[in-house]
C-alpha cells in the first residue's frame, strides 16, 4: 500500500491542475489600494485581471502538470 500512495497522490495533483484556476478579479482589485496606491480605477484593474486570466487559459495546456498543480494550490489559498 505504501508504494501505491505516492502514485495515487501524484495522479490527484495532475487532475487538479488540469483546469484553469478560477479566481475573483474583484478580490484582487480592492478600491482602496487600487485607487489610492496605484492611481488607477478598479475597473482598469479588473480588465487587466480578466485579460491575464484569458492569456493563462489560452496557454494552460502548455504548462507542465506540476506547475499547473502549484498554480491551483496558490489560487486556493
Amino acid at each position: 500500500m505504501m508504494i501505491l500512495y505516492p502514485l495515487l497522490l501524484s495522479t490527484q495533483l495532475v487532475l487538479v491542475g488540469d483546469t484553469v484556476p478560477q479566481f475573483d478579479a474583484s478580490r484582487g482589485c480592492p478600491a482602496s489600494a487600487t485607487e489610492a496606491l496605484l492611481n488607477r480605477t478598479v475597473e482598469a484593474c479588473q480588465i487587466d485581471e480578466n485579460n491575464a486570466k484569458k492569456t493563462l487559459s489560452e496557454g494552460w495546456s502548455k504548462f507542465a502538470a506540476g506547475d499547473r498543480a502549484s498554480c491551483q494550490r496558490m489560487v486556493s489559498m
